[in-house]
């Protein structure tokens, strides 16, 4: 079966979605950040309660999705130090979501699976 075909079937929730990637510098003690936006899609559900137990313990009981995806997100990553790369932000359905889990299914295709807390930003 080939997963990244049914990952863009409207009946198994299929959805484009954004990508609000941010990268922070530090230089000379000051701190400065750059933006970058992605097109993405996959299935995307609501959180279950099965699924809760996945979340970090601080985001247990905060509102979540859970999205299967091609697109490589990302929970952030420190750099060489003085660059960091934070959790990857989803912009769907007019809310924002953060990337708090990130599990990779790889075997003959790439696939993630991801679970987002809705933040307040």
């Amino acid at each position: 079966m080939d997963l990244l075909l049914n990952l863009r079937d409207p009946e198994l929730g299929y959805h484009p979605f954004c990508v609000k990637r941010t990268t922070y510098f530090l230089r000379r003690g000051k701190t400065s950040s750059v933006e970058q936006m992605y097109a993405a899609s996959g299935c995307i559900h609501p959180g279950t309660p099965e699924m809760n137990f996945l979340l970090p313990e601080e985001n247990r009981k905060e509102d979540y999705i859970i999205i299967y995806t091609d697109f490589p997100l990302s929970m952030g990553k420190n750099t060489e130090g003085k660059e960091y790369n934070g959790p990857d932000r989803i912009l769907w359905h007019e809310k924002e979501w953060r990337v708090v889990l990130l599990r990779d299914w790889i075997g003959v295709e790439v696939l993630f699976q991801v679970l987002a807390v809705k933040t307040d930003e």
